[in-house]
């Protein structure tokens, strides 16, 4: 199990899980959260009639998750893995949606980092082959967030409803962006034939740049139940079409090594609350987790100082993922 689940988001998804049961369990109540582009919330006056309209929402939280970037020798075998944190993450968020009819909403948004972080980066080596299942190397430094952010779009169509619940189908396109710098750190090593025998620590500067791109085309299914001033909702969205592309900038060696993916499993669930202020105001909180799944692909190898390149066939791997808490307000016209 990794660090990331170790650190606490293993109880988080227990929490979405269990949203998620209850919204099931009562109706399977639409599509929306805070990850994902919102269908906008539906309020049934006293008439009974529903209200169509377009709403714009503004969403803070924060996430937590981590990255994992791989390197693999020709043969297959791992040589080496990176595990970058984003911990303590805050993100600010607008969304607008529209139903130009009753059954279909067409929903887009936008998520970018207010901070950091305070996250770390571990680098584990296998450089050992008479001790292939323990690391020969391994550094630690603290990383700044230099880039995250998240777009997503959607259409939501209503194929179930009644006065009070509904369920409906999505198809959507999601692309998500994260950037880190580890910034000096402290190491241990295996050199002179020697196993863990150094230790030191990086000057205080930029040592490794790494950024994720991820493109994602889904769909998915989910539930909404309306009571009054009382909304709730949840989702699930799945593709295997993901793919991605990654850029390692060892800075020290003056090697970037450049990754692409293909074929990557993603999926993403979560569940919300809503409550109408006024017949236009309304209040949500929502918790979301998405993940990529561990993905082999290809790599190409620059050297900076002699312009040199290399590729390696399957020679990386990469994955990812997160967890989100946020509240919402959101305004309907």
């Amino acid at each position: 199990m990794n660090s990331f689940f170790k650190k606490g988001v293993q109880k988080n998804n227990v929490f979405v899980f269990l949203l998620i049961v209850i919204s099931f369990v009562t109706l399977f109540p639409l599509t929306s959260s805070a990850m994902q582009a919102k269908k906008g919330v539906e309020y049934y006056y006293e008439t009974g009639e529903d209200y169509l309209m377009h709403s714009c929402t503004l969403s803070f939280g924060k996430l937590d998750g981590e990255a994992h970037e791989l390197v693999y020798t020709n043969s297959g075998r791992k040589l080496s893995e990176l595990i970058w944190e984003l911990e303590d993450v805050y993100l600010a968020g607008l969304s607008f949606s529209t139903n130009p009819d009753e059954r279909f909403h067409f929903n887009v948004g936008f998520w970018s980092a207010l901070n950091d972080g305070d996250g770390y980066m571990d680098d584990y080596d296998w450089l050992d082959n008479s001790r292939p299942n323990q690391w020969s190397d391994w550094s630690h430094s603290p990383v700044d967030l230099i880039k995250g952010y998240m777009f997503d779009m959607n259409v939501d169509v209503k194929f179930w409803s009644n006065d009070y619940a509904a369920i409906s189908g999505i198809l959507g396109f999601k692309y998500d962006h994260w950037k880190w710098d580890a910034i000096g750190g402290d190491y241990i090593y295996s050199v002179g034939g020697g196993f863990r025998n150094w230790t030191g620590s990086f000057p205080d500067s930029v040592g490794i740049s790494y950024k994720q791109s991820f493109y994602v085309p889904y769909g998915g299914i989910g539930g909404s139940l309306n009571f009054s001033r009382f909304h709730f909702n949840t989702y699930f969205k799945y593709t295997p079409f993901a793919w991605a592309d990654d850029v390692d900038h060892h800075v020290m060696r003056d090697l970037v090594f450049y990754d692409t993916f293909t074929g990557i499993d993603y999926f993403s669930y979560g569940a919300e609350g809503s409550f109408f202020i006024t017949n236009k105001w309304f209040l949500s909180v929502a918790a979301d987790f998405q993940e990529y799944k561990e993905t082999v692909g290809d790599t190409e190898i620059e050297d900076l100082k002699t312009g040199g390149r290399g590729f390696i066939s399957k020679g990386a791997g990469i994955s990812h993922e997160d967890f989100y808490l946020s509240a919402t307000v959101g305004f309907r016209f």
